[in-house]
């Protein structure tokens, strides 16, 4: 029997020190490791060192590629021959992993765009985003429409599970918002620690200075269907691909829609490839039945590979 899986890359604000202690001697992460190392990045002491550091976007982007790209290559090793991937999806800078595990982008060539990636969007310091809990993207959208065009703009950034949608904008935007949202229902709204308003508006720059640099990076395309932020679809051909990416830093990560889309696809099992249980949680949310797995490192992949065709055969 066929297991049919979908393989998940967090975002950034999965990072934690010492994530990378466990893959020390695989393979991908050291290549992608000395990849850093030439280019004047320390993966090893940024990870090893403290989590202040290591949140820095420019650090924590290709710090966490590299740890689930190794991760996503080492699964796609590891899996039975009777287990086939039907698609990957990545949460932000997640997709990236989920591209060089699929082929899309030889894991080196992703490791200098997320390099280039995370420089251009820690560089934009304005704004800032918030987390507003108990209502549904829709809802969120309409509620915001009503804050004023002077407070500075503002967009739903993340739609990222029933219940769970991120807004990001001008802080003014995101404080005049707050009442608003409480009125249309909102358990919470709850302002996030992060440096800047990403996918928003306020990220145009740095999408303008990241584009010219993807522009020249050379994609293939997949070996298994990337389902993008952007549009929740599912693609295969680099140009479509690319394109994706060229939207991605500006434009809503539509999560909810991703995850459905992969179900779409055939998915049965997910796995979460990288620190911490972010998607995992998200995932559940989605498709409360979907057997959801996390894969911190690959000590626990024949111990996952088990417990699932054990449950499939039941």
């Amino acid at each position: 029997m066929t297991v049919r899986v979908a393989l998940c890359f967090p975002g950034q604000g999965s990072q934690r020190t010492g994530m990378h202690e466990r893959l020390s001697d695989n393979v991908h992460f050291e290549k992608l490791c000395a990849v850093a190392s030439s280019e004047g990045l320390d993966l090893r002491d940024i990870m090893g060192g403290s989590l202040e550091t290591l949140t820095e976007t420019s650090h924590a982007q290709p710090a966490l590629y590299t740890v689930e790209t190794a991760i996503g290559l080492g699964v796609v090793d590891a899996l039975p021959p009777t287990w086939s991937v039907v698609g990957v999806a990545g949460h932000s800078v997640g997709e990236y992993a989920a591209c060089a595990t699929s082929g899309v982008l030889a894991p080196e060539d992703g490791l200098r765009l997320v390099m280039e990636r995370g420089r251009a969007m820690g560089a934009m310091r304005e704004g800032g985003m918030s987390s507003v809990l108990g209502l549904d993207a829709d809802t969120v959208e309409r509620a915001i429409a009503d804050v004023p065009e002077a407070s500075g703009p503002l967009a739903v950034a993340g739609r990222n599970a029933p219940g769970q949608v991120v807004i990001s904008g001008a802080r003014q935007a995101l404080e005049d918002a707050a009442p608003l949202l409480a009125a249309a229902g909102a358990r919470r709204v709850v302002p996030l620690t992060v440096s800047g308003a990403f996918h928003s508006p306020l990220m145009s720059e740095a999408a303008a200075t990241f584009r010219g640099r993807l522009e020249q990076a050379k994609l293939s395309d997949a070996m298994f269907p990337v389902v993008q932020n952007w549009d929740a679809a599912p693609h295969t051909e680099a140009h479509a691909i690319r394109i994706g990416l060229e939207h991605q830093v500006e434009e809503c990560v539509r999560w909810e829609e991703s995850v459905q889309a992969l179900v779409g696809l055939g998915a049965e099992v997910f796995i979460e490839c990288g620190p911490g249980t972010v998607l995992t949680g998200l995932i559940r949310r989605c498709v409360p039945d979907a057997a959801v797995h996390s894969l911190q490192d690959l000590d626990g992949i024949e111990s996952l590979v088990a417990a699932v065709e054990e449950s499939v055969h039941a």
